[in-house]
């Protein structure tokens, strides 16, 4: 259900301008017209495996990472993190041949659970993104749902 990650590679990028022709329209106009050439951010990227050997859950860590609140049918708790600011969007992405329950966060990852009963289970991996400010949010969604 998860991707691998994948090494980027960046020397296909020669100059500035082979760059700036690889990022979208809208962006690359506000790149140029911004005064004393390319001013951008840093972009950062985090691959972690949730797993259950690190002692965690899958249902807490979808209820953390969407701050919503999820029961945990494994354990018979509830972790409530609905006070949780700062999340900004949350989606479920599943293959077309996926059940339609499975949109469902808080049955998707009880499924999980129950499928995955090793000591040393791997549940999911957490792909963290902070993007340029300079793009905005739907070209950062696009970003991301392209990968």
């Amino acid at each position: 259900m998860w991707a691998e990650p994948t090494n980027f590679s960046f020397s296909r990028w020669s100059n500035r301008s082979d760059f700036l022709q690889s990022l979208p329209g809208a962006f690359r106009r506000r790149i140029n017209s911004s005064k004393g050439g390319v001013r951008m951010s840093i972009y950062h990227l985090s691959i972690k495996i949730i797993s259950r050997s690190g002692g965690r859950t899958a249902v807490a860590s979808a209820a953390y990472r969407s701050g919503e609140k999820l029961y945990n049918e494994e354990t018979g708790i509830t972790h409530d993190f609905t006070r949780k600011k700062g999340v900004v969007h949350k989606e479920i992405i599943l293959p077309d041949c996926a059940p339609q329950e499975y949109y469902d966060r808080e049955v998707l990852w009880n499924e999980v659970q129950k499928i995955e009963r090793r000591c040393d289970a791997q549940f999911a991996r957490e792909i963290e993104v902070a993007f340029p400010i300079e793009m905005t949010r739907e070209e950062q969604l696009e970003c991301v749902r392209n990968y």
